[in-house]
């Protein structure tokens, strides 16, 4: 719980700077970022997240990806301090550890840099390239690959499907997910096969997903 109290006041913080590093601030943008971060603190889809001990690589992983963007973002303002850029590369190794999704913060950073032509983060993106690339090292000479070795199917069924019944698969848990957040009317803790069926025809949450996915 403590952990992702922490999350949730990062989430305050970052919003707050970044509506204040956009340029024209008003006041009603503090009360803007308060509710929003209010709303992540209070959404129902993080329940399990928080309520299982399972899961708190991922409260970690997401704490040192927002830790490594909010110093990212004091780098890019001319804010820093000599050693921000060794705290940030520290934190993304830490999320790192926790979590190996949080590799993907790092393309994140990235199109942020390009986008916002930003080169005071050409260095501190650089490092953390560096170590993703001793990890996924790391993690080869390990597990002899980058990636996982193999899913059983009884973790998750759509291992021994071929590709194109898995994007159907996985358009429609897009879908699924982004209604969950915008109405997260009926959750259940239910990972079933019952409950979660293997699509193997076009539906309407797996065209929606599709649509979703491309528009963004």
């Amino acid at each position: 719980l403590g952990l992702y109290v922490a999350l949730c006041l990062l989430v305050w913080a970052l919003l707050r700077r970044f509506a204040r590093a956009a340029g024209a601030a008003s006041p009603g943008d503090d009360h803007l970022a308060g509710a929003a971060a209010l709303l992540f603190a209070a959404h129902p889809t993080h329940a399990e997240v928080v309520a299982s001990l399972a899961n708190r690589p991922e409260l970690l992983a997401l704490l040192c990806t927002l830790a490594v963007t909010w110093l990212l973002l004091q780098i890019r303002l001319g804010r820093a301090r000599p050693a921000t850029a060794a705290w940030a590369t520290l934190a993304f190794a830490g999320g790192l550890a926790s979590k190996e999704s949080a590799i993907g913060a790092l393309a994140a950073w990235g199109i942020w840099a390009a986008s916002a032509r930003s080169r005071v983060l050409v260095r501190p993106l650089a490092a953390m390239a560096l170590v993703a690339l001793a990890w996924l090292g790391w993690r080869w000479s390990m597990l002899g690959a980058v990636t996982s070795l193999g899913v059983p199917p009884a973790d998750n069924p759509l291992a021994i499907e071929p590709a194109g019944i898995r994007v159907l698969n996985a358009l429609a848990l897009v879908w699924r997910a982004a209604t969950h957040l915008v109405w997260p009317s009926d959750l259940a803790p239910d990972y079933t096969f019952a409950a979660w069926p293997v699509l193997r025809q076009i539906t309407a949450e797996a065209v929606a997903g599709a649509v979703l996915v491309l528009s963004v």
